[in-house]
């Protein structure tokens, strides 16, 4: 196995500062499974209190799971980046004690804004939505001064 570029390393610590900050994230119970430059895996187990009238994962919440691997995957370069556009396709419903998993890729990556692609899919791997968002970069850093860049 190889050593993690300065680059995986930027983006892994992009992430975990973005996560200790993200309150409602946390508060959803998402985690980080993997990071890169342009790309993230997130995981959010569906529980009982996620459930909507219908008995399945309220679509809101599956969006912020979307969102919040968009935000990984856009700010993995530490260059503060937020969400501009953002369209979700629900395919299928996920039910409680379903562990889903956002997927995040960066298709394109421009100076202002870039697009990300996100797949969401349930823990036997069914696709459950699919979520496109662009970004909008700004000069600010994501890590924060007195955070270091050298784990």
């Amino acid at each position: 196995m190889n050593a993690p570029t300065q680059q995986e390393r930027l983006a892994h610590q992009c992430s975990e500062s973005l996560h200790s900050r993200d309150r409602a994230a946390q508060m959803l119970g998402i985690r980080i499974l993997e990071c890169g430059p342009g790309h993230c895996e997130l995981a959010m187990a569906v529980t009982a209190a996620m459930l909507n009238g219908h008995g399945v994962c309220h679509g809101g919440l599956l969006f912020a799971l979307a969102d919040t691997a968009l935000a990984h995957a856009s700010n993995s370069r530490n260059k503060l980046s937020v969400a501009s556009i953002c369209t979700i396709d629900f395919l299928r419903s996920a039910e409680a004690g379903t562990v889903v998993i956002a997927s995040a890729m960066e298709r394109f990556h421009g100076r202002r804004k870039s697009s990300y692609d996100v797949e969401l899919r349930d823990d036997k791997t069914r696709l459950i939505a699919l979520f496109r968002g662009e970004t909008v970069s700004t000069d600010a850093a994501v890590i924060r001064e007195g955070e270091s860049c050298n784990d």
